[in-house]
């Protein structure tokens, strides 16, 4: 049941968006997530009342619990206690969607005891992120195309993590049309992302595909090949900043530096999940005029946003469950290579890329949950903890 209610969640959340409403492209997906999220935990709890199943115990599960409840603790010591449990207006990304994030982990995790097939969950993710470019590719000649995400830059990021899965499906299919199918559907992908005028997801893009290039290529200039790769990607990225220009929204080195300052007045424990805004605006004094004018609610950079809204305790957690996610991915990797532990990895390595110097979908941070689920599924040991029987299994 689980594994068909995440597939009919990878397969819809790119599509779910109601343009005239506002916030009506993110909020139709924070519902749809949260409720398919909320029916399978409901699934998930009564086959532990009924003994149906036991839990699989886990190393990443720790990191990503301290992790929540340091967000916790951040809020309740904030400026703003109701913004960090809802969120904001149009992004809803509180502690109430940060708890489902955690439970929608946290079932993946248990991916054999729910028989998760995360083949599946790809294939569908893969479809949904094709027809979410179809749409979007409707409006090419009318400027930066975003389709369903309402943002260029959502809309790339989002694709830039779906592309590894690409490689994926065509190492492991057998069938000849698939692989053409899913060259196909990179193409596109890549093509929709150059259109949307994303130069964070194209600088992930093409580190991934040079990355790519390397472990699969037997050449010994591969490192040229992939030097060639970023420095295309680079060019493309310049190309479209002169294109595209500098916004006063762009200007991202004086939202740095004073995002930095906000930091510095509370180090410990930041302002809160979600606070950012809140704690940015706060701060701003007659002298910066040129970001006062401005609707800022997130540094551009998720350092600085970890640092404000959970301060340095918030980061170390933030880093040390990503450390522990690519520790088990090369622990893994190192004794068989498998093609969806290499995508998994190019995955989170274009999120990390992407959330360095832009802001994250709701759409984005589902995959990034959903790769530290499937990172854990494959990190699970052979024992088994039992709530009912209270006693542990080999």
């Amino acid at each position: 049941m689980v594994n068909l209610l995440f597939s009919l969640l990878f397969l819809t959340l790119p599509l779910l968006s109601i343009p005239n409403l506002a916030g009506g492209y993110e909020l139709p997906k924070i519902i749809g997530f949260v409720t398919i999220c909320d029916l399978s935990l409901i699934y998930f709890l009564f086959l532990l009342i009924k003994r149906k199943i036991v839990l699989a115990e886990n190393p990443l599960i720790p990191f990503a619990s301290i992790y929540l409840l340091i967000n916790f603790l951040a809020s309740a010591f904030g400026i703003s206690w109701a913004t960090s449990l809802y969120g904001s207006f149009f992004r809803k990304e509180g502690l109430i969607t940060l708890t489902h994030y955690y439970f929608f982990f946290i079932l993946l995790s248990q991916a054999k005891n729910l028989r998760i097939k995360f083949g599946h969950l790809i294939q569908s993710l893969i479809i949904g992120g094709l027809l979410a470019s179809l749409f979007a590719l409707k409006q090419v000649g009318e400027g930066r195309i975003f389709g369903t995400f309402g943002e260029p830059n959502f809309l790339g990021g989002y694709l830039a993590l779906l592309f590894p899965f690409c490689f994926y499906l065509f190492k492991t299919s057998k069938n000849k049309l698939l692989r053409v199918l899913s060259l196909l559907t990179a193409t596109v992908f890549a093509v929709t992302i150059y259109l949307t005028y994303s130069r964070t997801a194209l600088l992930s893009l093409g580190a991934v595909a040079a990355i790519l290039l390397v472990k699969q290529s037997k050449l010994r200039l591969k490192w040229f090949l992939f030097a060639s790769i970023i420095y295309l990607a680079l060019l493309l990225v310049f190309r479209i900043s002169a294109v595209r220009g500098v916004s006063p929204n762009e200007n991202r080195l004086r939202i740095y530096t004073k995002a930095f300052e906000v930091f510095t007045k509370r180090p410990l424990l930041g302002y809160g999940k979600e606070n950012f805004g809140l704690a940015f605006s706060n701060s701003l004094q007659d002298k910066d005029i040129g970001l006062k004018d401005l609707h800022i609610d997130r540094g551009h950079n998720q350092i600085l946003d970890l640092l404000v809204e959970g301060g340095i305790i918030g980061l170390i957690s933030y880093l040390l469950l990503v450390i522990k996610a690519f520790k088990i991915l090369f622990m893994k990797l190192r004794k068989k290579e498998e093609p969806l532990l290499t995508a998994t990895m190019l995955s989170l390595i274009a999120y990390l890329i992407i959330g360095q110097l832009n802001v994250f979908s709701l759409a984005s941070n589902i995959i990034f949950w959903f790769l530290l689920g499937l990172i854990a599924s494959r990190g699970s040991s052979e024992q088994r903890f039992s709530l009912n029987k209270r006693k542990i299994h080999k």
